[in-house]
């Protein structure tokens, strides 16, 4: 047994918490009844943490109290490694977040002046600083932490602040800062808009997205320094006066902006697909929205040529060339032209190099990106090393490109690309992505091991070449496999990723089904009733690393957030004997509540999970669901959870009755921990970088898994 369970001080702590939650029954019998059929009864014993109580407030202290004493006993000096020597230098460093040009050599940026200094605007001219325009400082008490982007008027002069509160990226609110005269002011706050998207209808005229009730959105249009809240028909008569078109644009319950575009120079028209007659839109110059048909680019100065993606039939997004062949400012006449051809893969990235495109698009392990002329006849193919994945791309010259890489070990690096040669021109792109600044070379691997289905579960694996492969190895293992979006497998750089890897660490990164690695059907043979089939290929990849001898069950710690929480979660109480330590954060555990109190985010669970007002999911739910597993008395291992007060996706209470019931079910001396962030949301990244909720939690998840799988921290390394 532990000795924290044995140490005086955990018996005190554990006489607080009888006491306390004995006043509080924390275990009150109390049951949630299933619907669909009407003599099935679920137990929901922890439903009184669901209250927002003193009660409860107690408990949560009380949590974070036994966590920091098991530190205390534990791991101190790993807490205080990665603490001091990974995160505080991490967090100290001042970092531009987000930023535009403006007119005459002005810029406007957001800055994170580093640790426990504010997040600021600044205008810039030049690069020179010549105003702080809003500043956290001072807003502190306000609870407003970062800025996370900034929107331009189609004349820039005006830009809307997207400042984050509460701790969530969902509760934000909007600042007005007007730039007509290069003076930068703001002029106007919007509250609580939340951050979901906006749209410029006029040079002084912005439309935004609200949500308004469980699964439905509104679009409200504001004009700038008035009061007035223009509904929808007063936008379709602002929209039909501006275009000369009497056609209903905008819908008060539109759930996605799919209705306006603008040039390359900002100005606003509508788009019209030719054959279909379905208005095609985009928020160009920076909008990231998947839709079935998405505007990319506008790629001359004439807006000759429009690029647009739509979905296929498979799941699977293909780009087709557009010739504007009819039309000025408001609407225009399309022909259709290429679909541009590709291998089926995910698209993720499109680059304008004015005289060109390029499309990087991904299936698997393995990244492409294709050239192509302004008509979309395609020029070239280049193979993306396999180690690295794509941050930039642009053309240098004529016959001349530059791509960046990054990798596990290695922030971006530049390389070339000779198109007549059809060649990079440094062979060694994976040796030298590979080997770090100490001259320390890393392997970058591939294994594919059976589901239970015989599924072959794609894998990365990265550590050190002189790591000895005798099953005596920590390893880390991250996991997602939900709602059609890709994991971990990208090989995207972290510099506590690498810490460990110096360390001896082995990364592991499935792609396990319910994401899109390999298309729609991979996110549909781990949807609703086959959702276990997401837990199935993690243990499949477990039991792999552990006989080819990278590691041992002993030495295994595994994590997922939101629906990766789901899933280390559930692997605990599935497949627990397989690794050490899961780490669940912020993930959706009661299956059977999901519906009822998740108001924000319920039809989303919904449409990844099913819902238990069908018969169809109830017993699928139920096989999985961590809240209701872990009500069943078995041996679980040691879990650390993480959850944040302050989170409107996940309702908090998710982790605070998993926790409850894993620790009144657990068995074996493995300790069950819960870390509570007060004004934290989604997880503390929705902080902003200067505060220390970031650098204390991850100091603390860091520092119990190097001590629970035995990660030996060398005087090198630190």
């Amino acid at each position: 047994m532990l000795i924290f369970f044995k140490s005086l001080k955990f018996q005190i702590f554990f006489l607080y918490f009888c006491f306390t939650t004995a006043a509080f029954c924390v275990e009150c019998n109390q049951f949630d009844i299933a619907k669909p059929n009407e003599d099935i009864i679920i137990p929901d014993r922890f439903r009184a943490l669901e209250e927002d109580t003193k009660e409860r407030k107690e408990w949560l202290k009380f949590q974070n109290q036994k966590t920091d004493e098991w530190i205390s006993e534990n791991a101190s000096v790993e807490k205080e490694f990665w603490e001091k020597n990974v995160f505080i230098p991490m967090f100290e460093k001042e970092q531009r977040l987000v930023w535009v040009q403006l007119e005459n050599g002005y810029t406007l940026e957001t800055m994170d002046r580093g640790l426990n200094l504010p997040n600021e605007v600044v205008l810039k001219k030049d690069g020179e600083e010549i105003k702080t325009i809003l500043s956290t400082k001072e807003m502190k008490g306000k609870s407003h932490y970062s800025t996370t982007k900034l929107w331009t008027s189609p004349k820039r002069n005006y830009v809307l602040a997207n400042m984050v509160k509460d701790g969530s990226i969902d509760t934000t609110d909007i600042y007005v800062i007007d730039l007509s005269k290069n003076n930068g002011e703001v002029v106007e706050k919007l509250e609580s808009v939340g951050d979901y998207g906006v749209t410029w209808l006029a040079e002084d005229v912005f439309v935004y997205r609200k949500r308004v009730s469980d699964d439905e959105f509104i679009n409200l249009s504001h004009k700038i320094n008035t009061d007035q809240q223009l509904d929808n028909s007063v936008k379709e008569t602002i929209l039909a006066s501006e275009s000369g078109n009497e056609e209903r644009i905008l819908s008060g319950s539109d759930r996605i902006f799919n209705d306006l575009a603008f040039n390359s120079y900002g100005s606003k028209y509508l788009v019209r697909h030719k054959k279909q007659k379905s208005i095609i839109t985009s928020l160009v110059d920076g909008g990231s929205y998947e839709f079935d048909f998405r505007v990319f680019s506008f790629v001359n100065e004439n807006d000759d040529f429009i690029y647009v993606s739509r979905k296929k039939k498979n799941g699977w997004q293909e780009v087709v060339s557009f010739k504007k062949i009819k039309g000025a400012t408001e609407h225009i006449q399309l022909e259709e032209g290429q679909v541009l051809k590709t291998r089926q893969g995910n698209r993720e990235g499109f680059y304008n190099l004015n005289d060109e495109i390029a499309i990087s698009y991904s299936k698997g392990h393995q990244s492409w990106v294709n050239i192509y002329s302004l008509e979309g006849e395609l020029i070239k193919e280049v193979k993306v090393p396999s180690c690295c994945a794509l941050t930039g791309l642009k053309k240098t010259e004529e016959g001349l490109y530059e791509f960046k890489f990054t990798s596990r070990v290695k922030k971006s690096q530049k390389f070339l690309y000779d198109l007549k040669a059809a060649r990079f021109k440094e062979y060694n792109i994976e040796s030298k992505m590979m080997t770090d600044e100490n001259g320390i070379e890393f392997v970058n691997t591939f294994i594919f091991p059976a589901s239970e289905d015989g599924k072959s579960v794609p894998t990365r694996i990265v550590h050190r070449k002189d790591l000895k492969l005798d099953g005596k190895n920590p390893a880390f293992v991250e996991g997602y496999g939900g709602f059609g979006v890709p994991g971990y497998l990208k090989a995207r750089y972290q510099t506590e990723h690498k810490v460990f890897l110096d360390n001896g660490g082995v990364y592991v990164a499935p792609a396990l089904r319910g994401g899109n690695e390999l298309g729609e059907q991979w996110h549909r043979d781990a949807q609703f009733e086959n959702k276990i089939n997401t837990f199935h290929d993690g243990a499949a990849v477990l039991r792999e690393i552990a006989r080819l001898g990278y590691t041992n069950a002993k030495q295994i710690a595994i994590t997922g957030t939101s629906n990766g929480g789901l899933w280390a979660a559930g692997m605990a109480m599935l497949y627990g004997r397989l690794f050490a330590l899961a780490i669940p954060i912020n993930g959706v555990y009661d299956l059977a509540g999901k519906d009822i109190f998740d108001r924000l985010y319920g039809t989303g669970w919904s449409y990844e999970y099913g819902t238990m007002r069908l018969v169809r999911f109830f017993y699928s739910l139920m096989k999985i669901s961590p809240y209701h597993l872990a009500q069943e008395s078995g041996e679980y291992p040691m879990m650390l959870m993480i959850g944040g007060n302050s989170d409107s996706r996940v309702r908090n209470f998710h982790t605070y009755k998993f926790v409850a019931a894993a620790q009144s079910s657990q068995q074996a001396d493995n300790p069950i921990l819960y870390y509570n962030l007060d004004n934290a949301g989604h997880w503390p990244h929705n902080q902003p970088l200067h505060d220390f909720i970031a650098i204390d939690t991850n100091a603390r998840l860091w520092g119990i898994m190097s001590k629970a799988i035995g990660l030996k921290i060398t005087e090198k390394a630190k």
